[in-house]
């Protein structure tokens, strides 16, 4: 009998527990249905319904649901069920934060005309317009806007934008750099470049015994050559992140024929007559322009070592989508970058290509349509211009 005693004291107060709970939880919904937050107001809701129906349903598992000691638990769980149910259907408590005054907008008036406002007072206020003139540009037209001390606006006398007043300078190509047309707007200063032009092209079997090594960038171009073989049998070694400073300090390998090897034993391996090399987008934001090219100069060595007769062909640093910039890694950094490359390579008798400036917009750039990620790396199109420069000057 005692035991029995303990159990039911036992049962009591666990029972005891969830209902008061769940009163907690009808607490809250009606809190929230003042507040007149919906969902919230919801799960309280569906939350303390079901904790009230497990209630009674534990009170007839254990056939206390009836028994008049338990009477009080009984009718606890099916009060707050039934207070629920009364408040969802009479919507009492009704929120007022979800009634939104009706929108209103803006009644558009020009400087003669007068409108009353509502506020305070019916008093007519008669509007005092200031004018704010922005001038046309080049690319974007001209308009006034017309502003009152009460916070009335409006816009008018729109004019179409001017357009770029321009001057063309024609240069030619050479045999290590397109030729192109140079615009610049006399009204703005503005500068573009377009109708790009190469010297003869270079027939595609060029490429059969030349091997390219490069970064992720140069990974795109192996991608696009899988594809359409437009650089013969060349070989392209690349890896996601590969540097000059890794192949100089053998931290990062070059996959050739399942072996991981440095550019110079693989080249050897390959019995390549010309390498091209395009490097440095990892270097420059990590080592900076100084230690490029001392590392340059050690990688060039290191090749020629290996490879005495082999051809090396140093290919700019492709620029950076303008709003893609990061830090160090900008396109001012790399044009530095690519004019200290290009006299190094004359310097050590290396050919330099600049494969950078037809990618490039107005703003000095990769041009939109070039990049894949709006940051440095190539779209299909982008691809196709690289290798239409390459052969069309590496030849020649």
């Amino acid at each position: 009998m005692e035991n029995k005693r303990k159990r039911y004291r036992q049962f009591e107060r666990i029972m005891g527990i969830a209902l008061l709970a769940d009163a907690g939880l009808f607490v809250l919904f009606l809190i929230f249905a003042g507040m007149g937050s919906f969902w919230p107001k919801a799960i309280a809701a569906v939350l303390a319904v079901l904790l009230a129906s497990c209630c009674l349903c534990y009170l007839y598992i254990t056939k206390e649901i009836f028994k008049r000691r338990s009477l009080w638990m009984t009718v606890g769980a099916a009060a707050i069920i039934l207070c629920i149910f009364a408040s969802v259907l009479l919507n009492y408590p009704s929120g007022t934060a979800v009634d939104k005054p009706a929108e209103t907008k803006p009644v558009e008036t020009k400087p003669s005309e007068t409108k009353t406002t509502t506020a305070a007072t019916d008093e007519a206020h008669v509007h005092n317009y200031v004018e704010t003139v922005t001038a046309p540009s080049c690319e974007e037209g001209g308009y006034s806007v017309f502003r009152c001390d009460c916070g009335d606006e409006y816009t008018d006398k729109q004019s179409e934008a001017l357009g770029h007043d321009t001057q063309e300078e024609i240069q030619a190509a050479s045999a290590s750099a397109p030729g192109y047309t140079q615009h610049t707007c006399s009204r703005c200063g503005k500068k573009w470049q377009d109708t790009f032009t190469w010297l003869a092209e270079t027939p595609t079997d060029f490429f059969d015994d030349a091997v390219f090594i490069g970064d992720s960038i140069t990974l795109g171009l192996r991608n696009f050559n899988y594809q359409n073989n437009w650089l013969g049998d060349a070989t392209i070694l690349c890896q996601g992140s590969y540097s000059v400073a890794h192949a100089v300090n053998n931290t990062m390998y070059l996959s050739f024929r399942g072996e991981d090897m440095t550019p110079q034993k693989a080249l050897a391996a390959c019995g390549a007559q010309k390498v091209f090399i395009l490097l440095g987008m990892n270097d420059i934001a990590l080592h900076g322009v100084d230690k490029s090219l001392e590392n340059w100069g050690i990688l060039v060595d290191n090749i020629r070592g290996a490879c005495p007769d082999i051809a090396i062909y140093i290919q700019s640093g492709t620029p950076i989508y303008t709003p893609g910039q990061k830090g160090s890694l900008n396109n001012e950094r790399m044009d530095e970058y690519n004019g200290r490359l290009k006299t190094f390579a004359e310097e050590n008798g290396c050919i330099y290509l600049d494969v950078a400036t037809a990618m490039k917009d107005d703003t000095n750039g990769m041009a939109a349509e070039y990049t894949s990620d709006a940051y440095v790396h190539l779209t299909e199109a982008a691809c196709r211009l690289w290798v239409e420069q390459l052969k069309n000057y590496v030849g020649q």
